[in-house]
């Protein structure tokens, strides 16, 4: 997959939760900032070329998604979770 597509998969991504009403808890907000600052990184990392950065930092994002999306609340996964996983397959 070429490095535009999986910029725009990512960019999607970062959309997509920038889209979502704005959360009212405060431990969210921050949780979805921290998402933010990893998304822009994997992306830089990326279309820098630096692939094993970008991967890690992913796995990063990852781990934030699940912290959104917890398996309790979420047996059945989440989108958001599925699309982090998709673009760190991406990556590998």
């Amino acid at each position: 997959m070429s490095k535009s597509i999986t910029s725009l998969v990512l960019a999607a991504c970062l959309v997509g939760f920038a889209a979502a009403d704005q959360p009212s808890d405060p431990k969210t907000k921050e949780i979805l900032e921290r998402y933010k600052k990893l998304a822009d990184e994997v992306d830089g990392a990326y279309r820098a070329g630096n692939y094993a950065e970008a991967a890690k930092k992913q796995e990063a994002v990852v781990e934030v998604v699940r912290s959104l999306f917890p398996a309790a609340e979420y047996p059945n996964g989440h989108e958001k979770l599925a699309d982090a996983l998709s673009n760190l397959g991406v990556m590998y």
